[in-house]
């Protein structure tokens, strides 16, 4: 992978949920997951749903959070994303394309049914699995808000955290060789 050249987005399988303190009733929440492939830097948000205000929402926030814009955005054939999935010319929605337009990007989507094209994304949501969902399980949130909270500090120690046998972590890496290759905002 090379730096900046792309981003891989995906919405994680499991859901992630808060109580509404109103009614008392669960509210499950659809976790966006995003991953910089040659840093490893990972972000996630609980939304909730996968529809277009959502989605749109999540770009924006996973942006903001990388503080620029690479040369592609990999997503899944996402409802939101892909009308048409294909394996040469996927055709994407009209939110993808204004996207595209506001940040100068490009939306690709993988490959229907090939996994092995966003490996790096699959991954990531293991990692948010392990390492936001599982120290968050016991815990109880009475809105999105408190929940993405309890997410980010998690996100950030994640992030921190040093990879195996080095002192380097994605954040040491994305500020060393990654961030100052991204696009502005």
């Amino acid at each position: 992978y090379q730096p900046a050249d792309m981003i891989m987005v995906d919405f994680a399988g499991k859901k992630q949920h808060y109580i509404d303190i109103h009614t008392g009733e669960c509210i499950e929440c659809q976790v966006f997951v995003s991953i910089l492939p040659y840093s490893g830097l990972i972000f996630c948000k609980a939304v909730h749903s996968q529809q277009t205000a959502d989605f749109t929402a999540c770009i924006n926030s996973m942006l903001k959070y990388y503080a620029g814009v690479p040369a592609t955005i990999l997503c899944d054939n996402l409802r939101t994303a892909v009308i048409r999935p294909s394996r040469y010319e996927p055709v994407f929605t009209d939110i993808c394309y204004q996207l595209s337009e506001h940040y100068a990007t490009t939306f690709s989507a993988t490959r229907p049914y090939s996994p092995r094209d966003k490996a790096m994304v699959e991954r990531a949501v293991s990692i948010v699995y392990a390492h936001v969902y599982a120290p968050l399980r016991h815990d109880q949130y009475t809105s999105l808000m408190s929940l993405n909270e309890a997410m980010n500090r998690q996100l950030y120690l994640l992030n921190n955290k040093p990879y195996k046998n080095t002192a380097y972590s994605s954040w040491y890496f994305y500020d060393k060789h990654e961030q100052g290759l991204l696009k502005h905002l």
